[in-house]
């Protein structure tokens, strides 16, 4: 009953899917500003266009799109099971992504619903339907014999009798359909309430001396050189500032995967468009970068965010 109803209806079932993918991948980033990481991009680019050509296939009822679907939704599931187990290292140890190394971390949980649900799972859960429902579509697109060609004059006619489109018995799945899309959808922002995901962030603040010591732009922070310490145990982060001469001087401290950013700007969701320094150390040698500002997609120039790069030289003034 099941595998029947996958091949008759499997075309319009991902189609659905899709729809619902993109659509939840635009709304986390769109209106709940979650910035999308590099493997996120990846599996969007695999994703977006199953939209359309799933629906021109589901409007035609051509099976035999099966067969150029399956390559790109195999493939983004590939990336979608990589990047799920890269955000639950506890599954298969410590894992890391060379296509990670700068931008948002590929193993952020923005949302973490009921202890399991985060955003790479929903998207290895629908990459997986796309492929399961394909693959009996294909199955359904041999099984059928070929159409024979009607006459020019009864070509729209004949496709219509043979077409599951304007059958009276598409619609009740089709609009079963999408009620559950539209009822997933609302499931899934009244969970976005309920279970925000990671806990809020809780910071501590220390005073370390009354009088800092001489500071040192090298790399290395040293006992006594800054005033104040504002630490996260959740974050690993330290951040360190003093006042002088009414200006502040701040050092951060954090695991890294080879530079840190420090960015100037608290009026925005997730610090867009705020200057930032970039940091790193490379042979032992300091870099610091001045000229960049955060963006949704990474570190972009400050002339294009509207940012300035002034804030060493204030700094260091």
């Amino acid at each position: 009953m099941l595998q029947k109803l996958f091949m008759e209806y499997g075309l319009y079932f991902a189609w659905l899917v899709s729809m619902v993918a993109t659509g939840g991948s635009l709304y986390f980033s769109e209106v709940m500003e979650f910035i999308p990481c590099a493997l996120c991009w990846y599996q969007r680019i695999f994703m977006y266009p199953l939209v359309l050509i799933l629906g021109i296939a589901s409007f035609r009822n051509d099976q035999r799109i099966a067969t150029y679907v399956l390559p790109p939704s195999i493939i983004g599931l590939s990336i979608a099971f990589y990047h799920y187990f890269l955000v639950e290292q506890k599954l298969l140890g410590e894992l890391e992504s060379p296509l990670c190394q700068v931008g948002v971390p590929c193993d952020s949980k923005y949302i973490e619903w009921l202890g399991f649900i985060t955003i790479p799972f929903m998207s290895l859960i629908a990459f997986t339907l796309i492929t399961i429902f394909m693959v009996y579509v294909r199955r359904a697109s041999q099984a059928a014999p070929e159409s024979l060609v009607s006459p020019v004059g009864d070509e729209r006619a004949s496709n219509k009798e043979k077409d599951p489109v304007f059958k009276g018995s598409i619609k009740l799945p089709v609009i079963a359909l999408l009620l559950a899309g539209a009822g997933t959808l609302a499931l899934g922002f009244d969970l976005s309430r309920k279970y925000p995901g990671e806990p809020p962030t809780t910071w501590a603040v220390e005073q370390l001396t009354e009088i800092p010591g001489a500071l040192q732009v090298d790399g290395l922070i040293q006992e006594g050189e800054y005033q104040n310490l504002l630490s996260s145990s959740r974050l690993k982060m330290n951040l360190y500032w003093s006042i002088r001469d009414d200006r502040i001087y701040c050092g951060l401290r954090a695991p890294t995967q080879g530079w840190i950013a420090l960015g100037f700007n608290t009026e925005i969701p997730l610090m867009r468009g705020a200057d930032i320094i970039i940091a790193y150390v490379k042979d032992g040698q300091l870099s610091l970068e001045d000229s960049y500002a955060n963006s949704r997609t990474g570190h972009q120039m400050d002339i294009q965010q509207g940012g300035r790069d002034d804030i060493l030289e204030k700094a260091s003034s």
